[in-house]
């Protein structure tokens, strides 16, 4: 499972947290432990109330996950849908890669530098 380290204004039982990130404005996610079924609504939950902040850019940060099934990558999928804010993810382990390649989702999703972030400025409005 995972933990939240989240503002209780934001309050869901999900393994993770959202913090600034470190060298951007942009919040950044950071998902850890193993994710699955069980955590997709509260990560769908966190995701929704997040985009109520309307962010230009989210970072989600997988490094600590060391499990990651396809309804978590459901969510990402999703999340990589909003037509404003920009989801980057930073850190991804070669065990959810791999999830990603045989999903043909390889791709699909923005990746955060893991020196700097200039890339993760919003988008154009």
């Amino acid at each position: 499972m995972t933990h939240l380290d989240y503002p209780a204004r934001h309050a869901a039982s999900a393994a993770s947290s959202v913090l600034p990130g470190p060298r951007t404005p942009f919040p950044t996610w950071a998902w850890t432990g193993e994710l699955d079924a069980a955590d997709v609504a509260a990560l769908s939950t966190m995701w929704r109330s997040l985009l109520e902040e309307r962010p230009g850019s989210v970072v989600i940060d997988l490094s600590a996950v060391t499990f990651l099934d396809c309804g978590v990558l459901s969510v990402l999928v999703r999340a990589n849908t909003d037509p404003v804010t920009r989801l980057l993810l930073r850190g991804v382990p070669a065990r959810v890669e791999l999830v990603m390649q045989l999903t043909g989702l390889g791709t699909a999703f923005a990746r955060a530098a893991t020196a700097g972030l200039q890339e993760a400025a919003p988008p154009p409005r």
